[in-house]
């Protein structure tokens, strides 16, 4: 490997991180010079009571509406889910996201640092200036719905749940033929 193609984060939130989407490996190496997209996995290590992770479209957003929504409208158009201890969450490329204060997660993810950036809740960098924003340029690429997997049954979007998926991705198997 010239780079090995995982990496392992420990995200200690103590408040909301920005929502964000990452490329596929395709994009990502028509955009950003032959460089790999990200898919992550995330482990609830553990979570306050009101910790909550947002992952997907809550319903199905056309590019027209996405088209037509502020920043702070896509927040809060996204799937929301209460956390706790062992949760899991498989996020393929593509799929807009993020972690909410009170989440101690570990993210295992491709080895990549390409993020677009859509909300950071009007905080500033460290020069005080508000930070990029690349909400209408990445349309194509979200995903509008995602699979989680919480004490072993993989729930999708529609709430419908599968055991069998979740034994599947449990042992490492599966998690590349999921599909929306």
């Amino acid at each position: 490997f010239n780079t090995f193609p995982l990496l392992v984060k420990i995200l200690d939130a103590n408040d909301r991180l920005s929502v964000q989407v990452h490329p596929d490996d395709a994009l990502a190496a028509i955009r950003h010079d032959g460089s790999k997209g990200k898919t992550e996995m995330w482990y609830v290590v553990d979570a306050k009571e009101d910790a909550k992770l947002l992952s997907g479209f809550a319903t199905p957003v056309t590019k027209q509406q996405y088209n037509e929504m502020s920043a702070a409208q896509i927040v809060d158009a996204l799937k929301e889910y209460k956390i706790s201890q062992g949760d899991m969450f498989y996020l393929p490329a593509g799929t807009i996201h993020s972690i909410g204060a009170g989440a101690f997660i570990a993210e295992i993810q491709q080895s990549s640092d390409i993020t677009y950036r859509i909300y950071d809740f009007n905080r500033k960098d460290k020069d005080g200036k508000y930070r990029e924003y690349l909400v209408k340029k990445i349309f194509g690429k979200i995903i509008p719905s995602k699979y989680s997997i919480t004490n072993g049954f993989v729930i999708d979007s529609d709430n419908n749940i599968s055991k069998e998926m979740g034994d599947a991705l449990l042992k490492g198997t599966g998690a590349l033929i999921l599909k929306e």
